[in-house]
């Protein structure tokens, strides 16, 4: 697929012979000569990108704002695990959604997949491990805060 923007700027999605699928952009015209792969999707699944993936997090998109109250203590409860993957035996690490989702079910996402070729669906549950990081950064705040207090009742002595 190839299409030239109004700005005289084009993008390719190419699959390729390494398996993956490429995104490519640049403005060298249909000959490729200043293109760069700017994301690409291998066949186990990782998307690498070129620069940052983001998240939208504008204010004016967000009502009924919220301090994450306890955020210490669903860190305590978490479960950082090593594990292999079943389908590759790859070793890796991680957590289990369906353990998280009993704490942090805002992270928890629960996809049913269709089996191709049938009407057969698994259930899929997966993490967004970006978010987990506005916990983390309450809960760093809250042990923060109880640091600081035991450093006052050492210093009163």
């Amino acid at each position: 697929c190839l299409r030239n923007t109004d700005y005289g700027s084009y993008w390719l999605i190419h699959h390729a012979a390494d398996m993956t699928i490429n995104w490519y952009g640049g403005s060298g015209g249909v000959d490729g000569s200043s293109w760069n792969r700017n994301m690409y999707l291998d066949m186990s699944g990782n998307l690498t990108a070129r620069n940052n993936i983001t998240a939208y997090s504008d204010i004016r998109l967000k009502t009924n704002i919220k301090n994450i109250p306890n955020a210490l203590n669903m860190v305590k409860n978490l479960r950082g695990v090593y594990f292999d993957w079943i389908e590759t035996g790859e070793h890796s690490i991680g957590m289990i959604a369906q353990e998280v989702e009993k704490i942090i079910p805002e992270i928890v996402l629960t996809v049913n997949e269709v089996k191709p070729g049938t009407t057969e669906t698994k259930e899929t549950k997966s993490l967004d491990y970006s978010k987990i990081v506005s916990v983390l950064v309450e809960a760093i705040k809250e042990l923060n805060a109880k640091v600081e207090k035991l450093e006052e009742k050492l210093n009163d002595r």
